[in-house]
């Protein structure tokens, strides 16, 4: 190892590393992730397992989810310029998003999203744009909102079993339980 100083130049920008200890990668050694510390272990496996999840995920179906559903509408003179779900969520036209951006809650009054956020989020797009709020026959209260389920998404298991990806995670697992029986001998 030897110390020293260091430029680096990435894109337009400059920079300098002073008081740097060179690292002699021919002196390292590699090691199996099998033999690897527990902690080390366990989130290299869980990262594996997480990306093989997602590459075999689908979105859920939210369509008859209560906290998807309509909270209210925002009319302006007889028409409609925004509409909000249970969770709070917004849709608008672009026009109308313009002129509301950074002007309306961001988080409802107690931090969470959900009906009370939902309101806060109407009122202020009804007092912005001169309308009103007029209220959807979905709409739920922030009590029955806390007490939904929320929405995961499925997994294909079967395909994913199937992966060459999760045999080889399998493998690992197997030569772990395999390299920590022999420290145990």
């Amino acid at each position: 190892m030897s110390s020293g100083q260091l430029s680096v130049q990435a894109g337009s920008a400059s920079y300098t590393i002073t008081n740097g200890t060179r690292i002699n990668l021919s002196a390292l050694k590699p090691v199996k992730l099998t033999e690897a510390p527990q902690p080390l272990f366990q989130r290299m496996v869980e990262a594996q397992e997480s990306m093989l999840q997602s590459r075999y995920s689908q979105a859920p179906d939210i369509s008859r989810h209560s906290g998807y559903q309509d909270y209210a509408q925002v009319m302006v003179g007889g028409k409609e310029v925004a509409r909000l779900d249970n969770n709070g969520g917004l849709l608008t036209s672009n026009a109308v998003a313009a002129t509301l951006d950074g002007r309306f809650p961001n988080i409802g009054p107690t931090g969470k999203s959900g009906p009370l956020l939902a309101q806060a989020r109407a009122e202020a797009v009804a007092k912005l744009l001169g309308g009103k709020v007029a209220m959807a026959d979905t709409a739920i209260t922030q009590e029955r909102y806390d007490t939904l389920p929320k929405p995961k998404p499925v997994v294909n298991e079967t395909a994913m079993k199937e992966d060459p990806v999760y045999q080889r995670i399998q493998e690992t697992k197997k030569a772990r339980l395999l390299f920590l029986a022999q420290q145990m001998a």
